[in-house]
């Protein structure tokens, strides 16, 4: 398992527009255009287009500083739910969505298939009655988590505040959550329309990994994860894989946000113990996504989002897991959420 979120402590965006990051504005912008003209021209224009939406998902998630596990820390810790909810509402776009087409097995005439387990509700239920049932589950989280907030604060609360609003909160942020979960749920609704499958992250890392464990001369070929379908990717460009396109567009759509939040100046120094953490944790996460069928994207997000039992179950497993991992955060010196801060740290 891995936890692709936005930091609100480290990336929040805040009023004041730093104009010297104007120029990342201009290579973040430059780079994803002519990246997906040259996607375009050599690879296949959908291959360009996904260039696009993973620089588009990137941007959402900076701006709505929408997190994964890091939303459920906040639960646990502080009996905040704004950010579980708003999972509960990417999730249940994504599952209105992508029901149907699943069922029907196209798209706009394109084939597609979704992220599955072992198990598919859909396959199993029919995708009405899978559907009802998730939206019920979805609902009860959600009802859950206001419930448990009202009870500890005795209110709710309230989203970001900024005093930008229209063209200028779109582009300079913060989003309400809100915003991020409905743009992350027709982004991974593009990526099965124009990739014929969901949104997923971590697979290119084992990729990239593998090329260049192939380059030091291992013997990655004979390796079981690389037998059948997956043993072509070794042998083609990085820029033909899906997963590794939009990761880059990720990368370059966070950049991009954050020049336009004027938050981007990147501070190297790091306290040994969060290093420590970060490599550590890395190396587990990194491992857990292959067995678990991904991290939290392609096995919580774009499980759910197939009707995989799988995807249900992964929250679960990582629920309780974060639940453990806050009592051990501060034995790294790193901090454990307690909701969102409106003064952050620039990236």
């Amino acid at each position: 398992m891995t936890d692709l979120s936005i930091d609100a402590r480290l990336l929040a965006p805040d009023n004041n527009r730093n104009r010297s990051n104007m120029p990342v504005v201009a290579v973040a912008a430059a780079a994803l255009l002519l990246g997906a003209l040259v996607l375009t021209t050599t690879i296949t224009w959908r291959q360009g287009a996904l260039f696009l939406v993973g620089g588009g998902l990137g941007l959402s998630l900076y701006h709505a500083l929408f997190g994964f596990t890091s939303a459920w820390r906040v639960f646990i810790v502080a009996r905040r739910g704004a950010g579980l909810r708003a999972q509960m509402v990417m999730l249940a776009i994504a599952v209105v969505l992508f029901f149907p087409a699943l069922a029907h097995g196209t798209l706009f005439g394109q084939p597609v298939h979704g992220e599955y387990g072992a198990v598919s509700l859909i396959d199993k239920l029919g995708w009405m009655p899978a559907l009802v049932l998730c939206l019920v589950v979805m609902a009860g989280i959600y009802v859950f988590t206001l419930q448990v907030e009202t009870h500890s604060h005795g209110e709710i609360e309230p989203g970001a505040r900024t005093e930008l609003t229209g063209t200028r909160r779109f582009l300079q942020g913060p989003w309400p959550l809100l915003w991020g979960a409905v743009a992350l749920a027709l982004g991974n609704f593009a990526t099965l329309y124009l990739a014929g499958r969901p949104w997923g992250i971590t697979s290119a890392f084992a990729l990239w990994g593998s090329k260049i464990a192939m380059a030091l001369g291992a013997d990655v070929a004979s390796w079981g994860y690389w037998q059948g379908a997956r043993a072509a990717s070794l042998q083609q460009s990085i820029f033909s894989d899906i997963t590794s396109v939009m990761d880059f567009g990720i990368m370059l759509g966070v950049l991009l946000a954050a020049g336009l939040a004027g938050k981007f100046n990147p501070t190297w120094r790091l306290p040994l113990p969060s290093l420590l953490a970060a490599i550590v944790g890395g190396l587990l996460l990194g491992y857990g996504a292959r067995l678990a069928y991904g991290c939290n994207i392609g096995a919580y997000f774009s499980g759910i989002a197939s009707g995989s039992l799988h995807g249900w179950c992964w929250l679960v497993a990582a629920f309780i897991g974060n639940i453990i991992g806050t009592r051990l955060r501060p034995l790294f010196g790193l901090t454990v959420e307690r909701g969102p801060v409106p003064v952050a740290k620039p990236i």
